[in-house]
């Protein structure tokens, strides 16, 4: 009984030491264009860089080589997204445009081609529906949109679920999520969707404008996407942010980065193993960033750029990458 026990317990450690993965900066050939509220996709193995505050130019990283390029501008300025990669092609919905503190939902969907560096206009969102900082995942032609808020930073935090087929180009209003949040992001397993992080960044103590960092959010909806039904999970996020960024990889859910009530960003990485419901702090970045995305190539991850500080500074040009067992 002994043995068994030690054995089992040796083998939980192992796992958990196999997730313990070391971020590593890399020393690169070029830097990206300092940036935040912006977001990193990988295509063709590839990691691109779009968006944040101002009109930025498009930055690619080869992780063969370590090598960045600059490509074309942006149409607009477009920041507070969680950017998704449709057949090749990056689509961002659910974004903002314009500055701090009253940004505006921006009216459609932008596209980018990296095979032709091109952008394009897609689809209108249905004006009542239109939000920035929310939420955004694909599951196979379908395109999920949670959460978000209507007016920048100032009012209209919602929990609104919208389903838009990429295909046809239906859009279907879903039941809300059980969260109200902004600043929000999602990862899918296929099976269930996973949303993660944010906060009411509509919530205002009198004088204290700020007040909306005390309001991360902790708790981890999942939507099952069978039955198409909500619940709460029972372990909530360890440290909980908001402007986080979360993926799923290796059949595990990571998140890391974010913004809270402290002045440092989160560099925390945590890992949900969706079987077991159980959260575990696996590593750490080596610099703590919000506003930017995870990626996964070639069984590593990256995360690049950001916002050193709860806020809008300092903006980051470092990459980071650490290999999944």
């Amino acid at each position: 009984m002994y043995k068994s026990s030690l054995l089992l317990l040796c083998c939980c450690i192992l796992q958990i030491k196999g997730f313990a993965q070391q971020f590593n900066t890399l020393d690169c050939e070029g830097q990206p264009h300092v940036r935040h509220e912006a977001g990193a996709v990988a295509v063709n193995g590839k990691l691109y860089l779009l968006g944040g505050r101002r009109i930025q130019a498009v930055d690619v990283f080869d992780p063969k080589t370590n090598v960045w390029d600059s490509l074309s501008k942006v149409p607009q300025e477009m920041h507070h997204f969680q950017p998704i990669v449709y057949k090749n092609r990056v689509y961002i919905v659910g974004a903002f445009t314009g500055g701090y503190p009253k940004e505006s939902p921006i009216p459609h969907i932008w596209i980018y081609d990296p095979t032709t560096d091109q952008w394009s206009k897609g689809p209108e969102i249905p004006e009542s529906r239109r939000r920035g900082g929310a939420a955004c995942v694909l599951i196979q032609d379908e395109l999920y949109l949670i959460g978000g808020i209507q007016l920048g930073h100032t009012s209209g935090t919602v929990a609104w679920v919208d389903r838009l087929n990429l295909e046809t180009g239906e859009w279907k209003m879903l039941t809300d999520a059980p969260h109200r949040r902004d600043h929000v992001v999602a990862a899918s397993d296929g099976k269930c969707i996973y949303v993660l992080g944010g906060r009411t960044t509509d919530y205002h103590e009198e004088g204290r404008f700020t007040a909306f960092f005390d309001t991360a959010q902790p708790a981890v909806d999942k939507l099952d996407l069978k039955s198409m039904k909500w619940e709460t999970m029972q372990n909530p996020l360890p440290v909980a942010s908001a402007g986080g960024t979360a993926i799923h990889a290796n059949n595990h859910i990571y998140y890391t980065g974010g913004e809270s009530d402290q002045k440092e960003a989160h560099d925390e990485v945590q890992v949900l193993d969706p079987k077991s419901d159980q959260w575990t702090i696996v590593a750490k970045l080596n610099q703590g960033r919000h506003g930017t995305s995870l990626v996964c190539i070639a069984n590593s991850l990256y995360i690049a750029s950001g916002s050193g500080n709860r806020g809008g500074g300092p903006e980051l040009s470092s990459i980071e990458s650490a290999q999944l067992p």
